[in-house]
């Protein structure tokens, strides 16, 4: 596992200590993430790497891809997952799109399609999505959906805050879901670094810190993966 996940982080340290030129920026846009966190509840720590590259395309057509793995320390293997959005900007504030998942959460794999919208301008950042799931190992499927905030005031020099919540459905055990707050700063070159409380339905408490890298004017859309959305779970 370690052999597989260290060679990742690595990768996402060169991608945030070698920013794109200016020329590449205008064309690309994206995230690179790395996140360390532990569920108080069950004890078990996580850890997620992620990098997001987007561009759009002309008449306000836009295409991402999302590439993750991802680790529930003595639980699960490492997991990797992959999501590729289709999108139309309706201006430079809203995006409305579809996209696809799959991930491989071994032992279990999904696949997921849905539609999501993202709203960015001045302080506010709103994203939400809704999804179908079809597991290949097990008779079962389901539905997924959230909605993620975020307050950035130019007042407040850098530091911002989010929350969201995600849920999800037709799991072999029932209904998960998952809520979190978190407060962040914004460094001028694009590094961002936050810390994250959340809580799941089985009334346990995750905490995480992250540090983040964006380059051109970031990622349209947020993560999809299940390691992303249900941390620790």
């Amino acid at each position: 596992m370690r052999a597989v996940l260290i060679p990742a982080v690595l990768s996402l340290l060169t991608c945030i200590a070698l920013p794109p030129t200016a020329a590449a920026q205008d064309m690309v846009r994206g995230e690179a993430v790395i996140e360390l966190g532990r569920n108080f509840g069950t004890g078990g720590n996580f850890k997620r790497a992620e990098m997001s590259l987007g561009t759009e395309l002309g008449f306000g057509a836009g295409v991402q891809m999302d590439l993750g793995i991802g680790k529930y320390e003595q639980i699960t293997s490492t997991s990797p997952s992959g999501s590729l959005h289709l999108y139309y900007a309706v201006d430079e504030d809203l995006a409305v799109g579809v996209f696809a998942t799959a991930e491989d959460r071994r032992p279990g794999s999904s696949y997921y399609a849905g539609i999501e919208a993202a709203y960015a301008t001045g302080d506010i950042a709103l994203e939400g999505h809704f999804a179908y799931r079809d597991d290949l190992d097990v008779a079962t499927d389901g539905v997924r959906y959230g909605l993620d905030a975020g307050f950035h005031p130019d007042a407040w020099r850098g530091f911002g805050l989010s929350a969201g919540a995600v849920a999800e459905t037709g799991m072999t055990t029932g209904r998960k879901n998952f809520g979190y707050v978190g407060a962040e700063f914004m460094f001028r070159n694009g590094v961002r670094t936050g810390l994250m409380v959340g809580r799941t339905d089985n009334h346990d408490t995750v905490a995480s810190a992250a540090v983040s890298f964006e380059f051109g004017q970031g990622a349209r859309f947020g993560r999809r993966d299940s390691r992303g959305l249900f941390p620790a779970y």
